[in-house]
């Protein structure tokens, strides 16, 4: 299976979007300022599209999360709603992945400070014997930094800006926190084929062969009481009484015998 998946965080679906509001921590040496802002709470109705797409090569098949007809204008007003998957929406509000991922809400106002990391799992779980558009995916999402770390919370990254005010070269350093998504994108397909079928018969009907064959050595020459099973399963005869017909008993039955040679022609 091959995939690929994109991420874009955003306020909306346009290229005038802006990035999602975080704490910064400026920081500039020449100048000595340090300035810290807060973040917004209002980042959870920010939302994030995850578009993925995935070849199942075995068996022809390509699939993706977004309909394949209905136009575009459907994306700019659904949000993915776990009832119903085969809406095949995949914008999800910041909230909902923060709810999902984290369910104690002092740690989720942690994460909104201090910046986060969140796995989501793109799952394909697909049986083409039915009909492909069947094939839907799954959704999961798990926080991956630490709840109880004390040094170095959360997450957060630094960049610098480098300008230059008249013979003086400058830096301003920037400490910027955000979440951070790791995507997850796995997936299994199936199709019914009758010549595994027949192989996997074949193999279970010569398997049942061997375990006779295993189970008499074994209780024939390995079991304490081989010497008893050996003489209920073998019979040692000699000359004629091979031909001699047996009794209720088990016995050879002698006047049987005679009636038997007698009654020949």
């Amino acid at each position: 299976m091959s995939a690929s998946s994109v991420a874009k965080c955003s306020s909306g679906f346009t290229a005038r979007s802006g990035p999602l509001p975080r704490a910064v921590r400026v920081v500039s040496r020449a100048h000595g300022v340090f300035r810290k802002s807060t973040p917004l709470i209002e980042v959870q109705n920010f939302t994030v599209y995850i578009r993925n797409n995935v070849i199942f090569r075995k068996f022809n098949q390509r699939r993706r999360n977004i309909r394949d007809s209905g136009g575009e204008g459907y994306l700019s007003s659904c949000h993915y709603d776990p009832a119903h998957p085969e809406d095949l929406c995949p914008i999800f509000s910041i909230g909902y992945i923060l709810n999902t991922s984290e369910s104690d809400p002092e740690q989720r106002e942690l994460m909104l400070a201090q910046g986060g990391m969140i796995e989501i799992t793109v799952t394909w779980d697909c049986n083409f014997d039915r009909d492909p558009s069947q094939c839907l995916p799954q959704y999961q999402f798990l926080r991956l930094d630490s709840r109880d770390a004390q040094d170095y919370p959360g997450y957060n990254f630094r960049y610098a800006e480098y300008y230059r005010e008249g013979s003086t070269d400058r830096r301003t350093l920037y400490k910027a926190y955000g979440l951070r998504f790791v995507i997850v994108v796995s997936g299994t397909a199936g199709k019914f084929n009758a010549v595994p079928l027949a192989m996997n018969i074949g193999s279970g009907l010569g398997l049942l062969g061997v375990v006779t064959v295993i189970c008499d050595f074994i209780v024939l020459n390995v079991l304490q009481k081989r010497s008893f099973y050996r003489d209920k399963k073998f019979e040692d005869v000699h000359a004629d009484d091979a031909y001699k017909p047996l009794d209720e008993s088990g016995e050879h039955d002698g006047a049987s015998y005679g009636a038997a040679v007698n009654s020949d022609p």
